[in-house]
């Protein structure tokens, strides 16, 4: 698959994130659940992990882990529409010329000080990790906002695969 192509997918499914979340209601967007968080959060660790890689993308070397978590994204609905306008931005400039590659760095087990693994990669595999990442956050915030009572599309946080499988078993 392209860059361009893994770019307009990952693109047109932040654009519906961006939709579900234009009429939302302020306080319902920061209100929380206890096990499975706010609307605000998960649209938070979305944006940051795109965020953080384009941050790697200079130095080659980016971690997940160490990403900037801002709490704007998590009390602003307003400021959350505009950070993933500014993602889409980003994606849409990238050029093939930005496939070098990365070192993604993590630390595996929490336990251990020195669980730090650090693997080769590059953008067009971490792009598609971070669409399927999103569709996985999408089918959290699914619920949560059908659980408000915000209709979303019926494909809204279903993974490709899975949309392939239902079009494939009812031809």
């Amino acid at each position: 698959m392209s860059l361009h192509s893994i770019v307009d997918v990952s693109c047109r499914c932040l654009e519906t994130l961006e939709e579900a979340l234009h009429s939302l209601d302020p306080e319902l967007y920061a209100k929380g659940s206890q096990k499975m968080g706010s609307i605000s959060m998960h649209v938070r660790h979305i944006a940051e992990h795109y965020t953080t890689l384009a941050g790697g993308l200079e130095s080659g070397r980016f971690s997940y882990d160490c990403r900037e978590r801002d709490r704007l994204l998590e009390t602003s609905v307003e400021a959350a529409m505009e950070r993933l306008r500014d993602i889409r931005n980003w994606l849409t400039a990238l050029t093939d010329h930005s496939c070098t590659a990365l070192c993604y760095e993590a630390r595996i087990d929490p336990a251990q000080q020195d669980s730090l693994v650090q693997i080769e990669t590059n953008l067009r595999r971490e792009l598609v990790f971070l669409h399927c990442h999103t569709i996985h956050h999408m089918a959290i915030l699914a619920k949560l906002l059908c659980d408000a009572g915000v209709q979303v599309p019926d494909t809204f946080g279903v993974a490709p695969s899975t949309l392939h499988h239902l079009a494939a078993s009812t031809s």
